[in-house]
Formats: structure tokens, sequence, C-alpha cells
């Protein structure tokens, strides 16, 4: 990760890798959701707050030590993921 995040320049791509998940299924996507979400969550753990990635997949993601104040995850594909309650 740390070889790739400096190519990535800001976090604002991975969010839209997150968002071009929008209405797909597991299949299509796989973990490509999650691994854009542990990229953009390792440069800034707040950046997921008061998103909107409802209907999207984020399949197996690890949400346990970042913020996810006003996330909207309304029909989002959250199989194996794990967060605080």
């Amino acid at each position: 990760m740390d070889l790739l995040l400096p190519m990535l320049g800001n976090h604002q791509s991975l969010i839209n890798i997150i968002e071009a998940t929008r209405g797909k299924s597991e299949d299509e996507v796989g973990y490509f959701g999650r691994n854009a979400a542990t990229l953009a969550v390792k440069v800034d753990k707040g950046v997921l707050e008061g998103r909107d990635f409802s209907d999207t997949v984020i399949k197996g993601a690890d949400f346990t030590s970042v913020s996810l104040r006003g996330l909207k995850l309304t029909g989002t594909s959250l199989n194996e993921s794990r967060y605080n309650t």
C-alpha cells in the first residue's frame, strides 16, 4: 500500500472507485470497493465521513478504526465487512 499511495495522489480517485461500484453486483465488483476504501482510510481516517455510498459494493472492508459519521450505506453490500457499532 505504501508504494501505491503516492501514485494515487489524493483520496478523491479512491472515492470515485467506490462510487463506481454503485448498482453493480458483488460478482461484478469482488473486493474492488474494499481495496479502494482501505487505501482511502489509510490516507485519512475521516475521509468517508458524510459521504453517500448507498447501493455500492464494499465487500470485506475493515471499518473498525475509522470514522463513519454521517456515512450513508443504504442498500450497500457490506458482506464480510467489520465495523464498530
